[in-house]
């Protein structure tokens, strides 16, 4: 199984989107955050899983503030319909550890996700954040300016093992 571990803030929506939408009074709170979400990058990733024959799981500070039916929803509304496993959140193996960074916290909680799921046999992580440790030769950065664009997607593929099984 392939899975694409995706970020949402500077992947899935950039600069200009955010500061359009950040102060806009919506009618209710899931338009504010579907607002927040690009289409046209949502179709990109879209584009790679379908090429890839990946999955999604949701890497995202988002996934701390809405539950995993919620995000899905966001994302279809959007535009992106492939397979959602779930949420890396809770994934951390550390109970000594009560207030991880979140910088620190998301490479661990991949990896505790992967540790969970033996049938994952390429992956990449797609993500503005600098760092991920030992998982930083997986990862496909991007940058909050821009978000994801056609550049990211040859490595995406590489990574991903380009088509094959879904």
């Amino acid at each position: 199984m392939r899975v694409l571990f995706l970020d949402f803030d500077g992947v899935l929506n950039y600069t200009r989107l955010y500061a359009e939408h950040r102060m806009v009074i919506h009618t209710n709170q899931m338009a504010k955050w579907r607002a927040l979400i690009c289409p046209q990058r949502c179709a990109l990733v879209e584009r790679v899983c379908r090429e890839a024959g990946a999955r999604v799981v949701i890497s995202s500070s988002w996934q701390y503030q809405h539950p995993l039916e919620e995000l899905r929803v966001i994302l279809n509304s959007q535009g992106m319909r492939v397979p959602i496993l779930g949420c890396t959140v809770g994934f951390v193996d550390d109970p000594g550890k009560e207030h991880i960074l979140l910088a620190q916290a998301r490479p661990q909680e991949i990896q505790g996700w992967l540790d969970r799921h033996h049938e994952v046999t390429d992956f990449a992580i797609l993500d503005d954040m600098v760092e991920m440790g030992h998982l930083s030769h997986r990862l496909v950065r991007t940058y909050f300016h821009s978000g994801v664009t056609e550049e990211h997607v040859p490595t995406l593929l590489r990574l991903l093992g380009e088509g094959g099984e879904t």
